[in-house]
């Protein structure tokens, strides 16, 4: 038996606020923070069993409204997962499209 997770994992928790201007509440916030701890620790990507990793969870349907629903830019929080990812390989400095090593047509 799995034990339910009681809080968000250290890197989760250390890096949510970088991707907090993409979300318009909390409560989104917290969801986004609750489905990638999902993610990494769950065997299977479903929201059923995202939600069900945590001992203080929400009816499953609240994180569903989160991903299908509710208004927040998919291609922004996209744009910053990618931007997060450069700065962690080049250690924190700028990224310019001229620096890049695929080039758009």
């Amino acid at each position: 038996m799995r034990l339910p997770i009681v809080q968000f994992p250290r890197i989760i928790v250390e890096n949510s606020g970088y991707f907090s201007s993409v979300f318009q509440t909390a409560e989104q916030r917290k969801h986004f923070c609750e489905y990638v701890t999902g993610l990494i620790a769950g065997d299977k990507a479903t929201i059923t069993v995202i939600n069900a990793l945590f001992l203080n969870k929400n009816d499953q349907s609240a994180l569903n409204k989160f991903m299908t629903q509710a208004q927040w830019a998919e291609d922004e929080l996209n744009y910053q997962r990618v931007q997060f990812e450069i700065r962690s390989i080049t250690g924190n400095r700028s990224f310019s499209a001229s620096s890049s090593l695929i080039r758009p047509l």
